[in-house]
């Protein structure tokens, strides 16, 4: 540095570690307004402009901060230098000369301009000052950036500000000033000095003591935005509540009788709150610290950045009292004052969230720039802060501050992320978990409940307002019966060549139940089915329910095992069966037989009521045998003419079946079509597994309507874009359900296609298929996940957090009632009575999913995922349990975790961890696994580990479990001709693979349905009419490429 430069400067040190952080981000985007400061003050009308600026004087040659500099180009480190003299940047404005209506644009374009001019950190003085006049009033604009100064340091400048001004006033000599402000300075430490204290202290110590802090920790605290607003230039808004000044004398009380600060109990309300909208007990947030706890002389008066960000953390459980909860943030308070001295990036680097640990920002104002307003006498300058501009770097930063000996609570958010309406929602139920803990001290933190009253009263209401006539003494053969009287000559069923119309549907399933009579089948006796979709499917499922009986659909993929146990734990009287084998003593029927279709073809004789069983279907058990929930007429009814009335199904419809008998939402793509008399067009015959043949189909039989999981609609748009959707442009109404459902996965077909009506369904089993439905628009362009909805006719959500009900936006179980809940489990008391309880705003049961969800302020719900083990795969419920209960069932396995993972493009993998003496085989254990689980439940990924990990807690700890890669235990056969090459590549690029060998199982390495099909795609689109099955029945990629050789070449297009 030049001698002559060198003269200029008082002093040169280094950064602190947050100055660093601020540096980076303000590097990275250099035309961002973070950590920009801009604080409007009204003044007084009589304000002295020559006091004005020889007090800005000397606040500038009082605070060293004020007259630095930070450089980081063309030097090793960056460093922050101070000049021995600088002036403040003043500017006077004279708005007074325009009209009032311009002065307010003008101010308004000012104030803008003045903040998006930012800081040059290298060259500027990083505080500049704004006197304005206009013809009502003075005010004074005080523009900083932070990484000189924090809100303490502020309010020091305004209040020596103010103190310079009074004295200049009453007429202090400027030497007098001069001479004080020297002897002041000698007597107390400068910034520099706290940068070296900071960077002598042990660094290990803290980061250890903040690792164990965090241990264990496996969440992400975050309070996501319900709905994005409307796009504004504002970076930063606010809003405030303010406590009782009789609540606010409690709260003293409270932390007086516990001998902890009032930062400490609303430190831990806010965690409190957190949890509540998390669905945890467990939670993280950041807080502002003064760092004033160095031992430096004066350092309470020092003006610089001494503030830090530090983790706290809430953990409770539910016999924790509210007093318990507050004295364990006291000691974390405590122990924590020893190291806030550590940068949060390396706080942040010792754990395992790394940046996203911390969501929330939480702040305690134990100073008072935003509440000046002193004026002594006439010598004295009132300042009123009017308005402030101050963003941080995330989106909800929660203020709290004694005002006028009341608790103020106040909120920062980004406009941009939430509705102002929200946060005031956030903020309301804040204040009130403050109110119950100091009303209630003894509360188990557990017990607060997080709703208003005016909540309450809207979602018992307006949310759940759904009650709707509909013919409760009918059967789903009385409305059947009623459509064949209406349309006998309407085409009900078409598979392939061969059709069949209402009224043969009728005659035959009337023949077939008079067989099923006579095999003693009687209302609530269960009769099984396995069949492919097909007309003979449509005949059993009349021919069961004309009978009496319910029907229990298999599919007849399943494993023996797991056939045997259904027909075992449902008592079947009898089997259908239309293209399948089965092994059984039970009677069986096989309806291609055509001497069934004999004999009197009228209607029987009604003997089921509305209480009988119309089916049975099993799902995913956690004890290792799947659990059957049987389901009423009653049950059902009112949803297959709500789904018929909603959407209009006419007889006109034709409707396209593609999913398993066994899948929920085929029973009312079955039903509700035929009782407005449309055509169902059976997809099977392997057709339903590929999705080019799908396509081809829905074109050329211009079908108007699909059900389907959300992961299969995928697929058909994937293989669909590239010629703008044509193929799928018969399409009219589309419901998607089975799992969540992503906005911009469908984002180009609805461009496409605006006319096609795709409907968001949710529901479960346990109460007959579907709760809430949500019709897609252009709005949903704004959700990551596109809402459930609104609870259908005659049905009611309720969302709990234990037994307590949840306001808006606050997470809990989504809970339901109404006519579709079922009476329970098959064979499984103890978990129906878990599950189904007593509603407790009504006379009837509710049903507690273990789904997570929040209502949005519109009254839809958001699905948020699972609070249990259970997932849900390309649409189908899987309980983990059930598959770790039969890994141990595997000899010598000891202990064994499964858990799901969210893999490439959204799809989720199930990973099983085995422990084991003795080194297991892999494809032992998928072919053990095979014998009893399905396919869709076989684990991707399988590893061996010495053991499984837990948390301190006795939990598995999932964050311990090592990633699984997919390797091949076969011997690596290398793919030789034009065709391996080829087949080989296709697979490799689609599961993500670097390397599989001819001789490798395909489904070992990740095959599923979904990604199945897109091999087929590439496949063909390189010219290979590969047949999905073909891929399904081999159990190595040379089978794959044999199967193609026996009749279908590979032919290579000219590209």
């Amino acid at each position: 540095m030049h001698q002559e430069k060198a003269d200029l400067l008082q002093d040169i040190y280094s950064l602190t570690p947050l100055q660093e952080g601020i540096l980076y981000h303000h590097m990275v985007d250099i035309d961002s307004t973070n950590y920009i400061s801009q604080d409007v003050f009204l003044i007084d009308d009589k304000a002295d402009e020559q006091c004005i600026k020889k007090s800005l004087h000397f606040l500038g040659q009082k605070h060293s901060a004020l007259r630095t500099n930070i450089i980081y180009e063309k030097i090793s480190k960056p460093r922050q230098i101070v000049f021995k003299n600088r002036e403040i940047e003043y500017e006077k404005i004279d708005l007074a000369v325009f009209d009032e209506k311009e002065q307010d644009e003008k101010l308004k374009k000012l104030l803008k301009e003045d903040l998006i001019r930012r800081f040059d950190l290298q060259r500027d003085a990083l505080l500049r000052i704004k006197y304005v006049i206009l013809s009502r009033k003075k005010i004074m604009v005080w523009t900083l950036h932070h990484i000189l100064l924090d809100g303490w340091s502020s309010s020091l400048l305004v209040a020596d500000f103010m103190r310079y001004y009074k004295e200049l006033k009453i007429g202090e000599s400027e030497a007098k000033i001069a001479s004080d402000l020297e002897n002041e300075k000698n007597t107390r430490a400068e910034f520099g000095d706290y940068v070296n204290w900071i960077i002598e202290q042990d660094e290990e110590k803290a980061v250890e003591y903040w690792r164990q802090l965090t241990k264990d920790y496996e969440h992400i605290s975050e309070i996501r935005p319900m709905i994005k607003p409307k796009k504004t230039d504002n970076q930063v808004e606010r809003v405030e509540l303010f406590l009782s000044e009789k609540l606010t004398q409690k709260l003293s009380e409270l932390a007086k009788r516990h001998n902890v600060t009032i930062s400490n109990i609303s430190e831990a309300a806010w965690g409190i709150v957190l949890q509540k909208y998390t669905k945890t007990d467990d939670v993280i947030f950041g807080k502002v610290v003064s760092g004033r706890e160095a031992p430096l002389n004066g350092i309470e008066k020092m003006v610089g950045l001494c503030i830090n960000t530090i983790p706290v953390r809430v953990k409770s459980d539910r016999e924790m009292s509210v007093e318990d909860l507050i004295e364990s943030q006291k000691e974390q308070a405590l122990d924590s004052k020893n190291y806030e001295y550590l940068s949060l990036a390396k706080i942040q680097n010792s754990t395992n969230q790394k940046s996203e640990l911390i969501k929330t920002l939480y702040v305690f104002e134990n100073y008072y720039k935003d509440d000046v307003n002193i004026k002594a006498d006439e010598n004295s300058i009132s300042m009123t802060l009017v308005k402030t501009q101050n963003q941080t770097n995330y989106m909800l930063t929660v203020n709290v501050a004694i005002r006028e000996k009341k608790l103020r609570l106040a909120i920062k958010y980004d406009p941009n992320m939430f509705c102002k309406d929200e946060v005031i929602g956030i903020l309301e139920h804040y204040k009130k978990t403050l109110e119950v803990m100091l009303l209630v001290p003894q509360i188990k933190a557990d017990e607060i409940e997080l709703i208003m009253e005016e909540e309450r009263n809207k979602i018992l209401g307006e949310f759940n307002d759904t009650q709707v006539e509909y013919p409760k003494d009918k059967t789903v053969i009385d409305l059947f019966e009623e459509q064949v009287q209406r349309t006998p000559n309407n085409i009900a069923v078409i598979y392939d060549e061969s059709k069949i119309t209402y009224a043969e549907l009728n005659q035959k399933s009337n023949q077939l139940a008079r067989k099923l009579r006579e095999l003693g089948v009687k209302p609530n006796d269960f009769v099984a089915i396995l069949s492919e979709r097909s007309i003979e499917m449509m005949i059993g499922l009349y021919g069961i329910m004309k009978a009496g009986g319910a029907y229990v659909p298999i599919d007849p993929g399943f494993p023996v095992e797991r056939i045997q146990y259904m027909l075992e734990d449902c008592k079947a009287k009898a089997v259908l069966v239309y293209k399948a084998e089965i092994d059984t003593k039970l009677p069986v029927i096989y309806l291609c037989d055509k001497e069934i279709y004999t004999g009197e073809s009228k209607n029987l004789q009604k003997v089921n009521k509305p209480e009988d069983l119309i089916y049975c279907i099993y799902t995913s058990g956690t004890t290792g045998k799947p659990k059957g929930v049987p389901v009423r007429y009653c049950n059902v009814i009112s949803l297959l003419l709500w789904y018929k009335d909603r959407f209009r199904i006419t007889e006109k419809e034709r409707v396209i079946l593609i999913t398993s008998l066994n899948f929920d939402l085929t029973q009312r793509s079955i039903f509700s079509p035929h009782l407005a008399g449309a055509t169902l067009f059976a997809c099977g015959n392997g057709r339903e597994y590929d999705v080019w043949k799908i396509t081809d189909y829905i074109s050329k039989m211009n079908i108007s309507m699909l059900s389907c999981a959300a992961s299969m609609f995928y697929s058909l748009l994937y293989i669909n874009e590239q010629n703008g959707f044509q193929k799928l442009k018969s399409l009219r109404k589309l419901f998607l359900g089975g799992e969540a459902l992503l906005y911009v996965k469908i984002e180009n077909f609805l461009k496409n296609h605006p006319d096609i009506k795709i409907t968001n369904v949710y529901g479960a089993t346990e109460d007959s298929g579907c709760v809430t439905s949500y019709t897609i628009s252009e709005i949903d362009e704004n959700h990551s996940i596109v809402p459930i909805g609104k609870p259908i006719s005659n049905k009611k959500i309720f969302i709990f957090d234990g037994n307590k009900m949840c306001g808006i936006g606050v997470v809990g179980e989504i809970c339901i009632c109404g006519e579709g809940v079922t009476n329970g489990y098959l064979n499984y008391s103890k978990l129906t009575v878990e599950k189904f309880v007593k509603n407790p705003y009504g006379e009837d049961m509710m049903y507690r999913t273990g789904d997570l969800g929040r209502w949005l302020p519109d009254g839809n719900i958001e699905c948020l995922g699972r609070l249990d083990e259970q997932v849900k795969i390309r649409g189908i419920r899987i309980e983990l349990g059930e598959i770790e209960s039969m890994l141990r069932k595997i000899e010598h396995v000891k202990d064994c975790a499964v858990i799901a993972r969210e893999v490439k493009d959204g799809d989720t993998a199930i990973y099983a961890y085995i422990v084991s003496e003795q080194e297991i085989s892999v494809s032992e254990v998928r072919d053990t696994l095979g014998k009893s689980l399905p396919n869709y439940m076989i684990p991707t990924f399988i590893g061996q580990i010495e053991t499984i990990p837990i948390t301190r807690n006795g939990k598995l700890d999932r964050q311990s479990l090592p990633e699984l890669a997919l390797k091949s235990e076969k011997e690596y056969i290398e793919p030789r001709t034009k065709d391996e090459i080829t087949v080989v590549d296709v697979i490799e690029k689609v599961l993500g693979l670097e390397k599989i060998g001819m001789n490798d199982d395909i489904f070992e390495f990740g095959a599923n349905s979904i990604n199945i099909m897109l091999i087929v795609n590439r496949l063909n689109q390189i010219g290979c009419k590969v047949n999905i099955k073909t891929i399904l029945k081999s159990k190595s990629v040379y089978e794959i490429v044999r199967g193609l050789n026996k009749g279908m070449k590979i032919k290579y297009r000219t590209m």
